[in-house]
């Protein structure tokens, strides 16, 4: 069974999120090229980071060897504020 469900935009207050080299937070979004200039580096989970790997690469490799959470990264089910993003 395949579920498609849209990104609610709300994330939970407190979570955290990668950076660039120089500390700025990278927000995920479908189209970076619209998103308003507030600070944040927007891109996609495919695009390249500072580093040269893909930030979605960068998320495996961080699940793999963090022995802590230090970017306070929440799973997907736990990130979205709206309740219809944790199913039972």
């Amino acid at each position: 069974m395949n579920v498609v469900i849209q990104c609610a935009a709300r994330k939970q207050p407190g979570a955290g999120s990668f950076c660039l080299s120089d500390g700025t937070s990278v927000r995920f979004l479908a189209r970076p090229d619209l998103a308003p200039n507030d600070g944040h580096a927007h891109a996609r989970p495919d695009d390249q980071s500072d580093d040269g790997k893909t930030w979605r690469a960068r998320l495996l490799t961080y699940n793999r060897d963090a022995k802590t959470n230090p970017l306070n990264l929440l799973p997907a089910y736990l990130l979205y504020a709206p309740d219809a993003y944790r199913w039972a």
